[in-house]
């Protein structure tokens, strides 16, 4: 049993095609997720590609950067999501955020090395470009981007977080 009623639930937390005005759910919406391993999987990368780039950012710049790339990639999937025809959804979850800070990281230090499913080695710049293949033909070509994955946030946090890292 949750806190608030489903409704309340979804009008706090969920930004959606039916309200973007409700401004407070353009940052809410980055802190809710779909379920364990929807926050799972975000944590971990976040574990992983959030300390180096906030040692190189500073704090306050990566939170800043956290909440503003996770709000717009938000309000990208959900407008991109208008413009495709949608008439209902929304979006929850830190992926545009994640996918932001993953951005910066491949711009400041691209041929870093990291491990596909943790045993799989590989410079960061190709498992950035080939999540955002993924994203793009898998995905982003589908109203609402693609099932309960909202593409569109991730490539727009990418295109943030690869903007900001330059």
């Amino acid at each position: 049993v949750g806190l608030f009623s489903p409704v309340l639930e979804r009008q706090l937390f969920v930004l959606t095609i039916a309200n973007p005005e409700y401004v407070w759910t353009w940052v809410t919406s980055v802190f809710a997720h779909g379920g364990f391993t929807h926050i799972a999987v975000n944590s971990i990368g976040l574990y992983f590609f959030g300390p180096p780039v906030e040692r190189r950012i500073g704090s306050k710049r990566f939170v800043a950067l956290f909440l503003v790339s996770g709000a717009l990639a938000g309000l990208a999937q959900i407008g991109i999501s208008i413009a495709m025809g949608a008439a209902a959804g929304g979006v929850v979850g830190a992926s545009g955020a994640l996918l932001a800070i993953m951005g910066v990281l491949t711009g400041l230090n691209p041929g870093l090395r990291v491990y596909l499913y943790f045993f799989i080695p590989m410079p960061l710049w190709v498992l950035t470009f080939g999540f955002a293949a993924y994203s793009v033909l898998v995905g982003a070509g589908q109203v609402g981007g693609g099932g309960n994955v909202a593409h569109w946030a991730h490539l727009a946090g990418l295109a943030i977080g690869l903007a900001y890292g330059q």
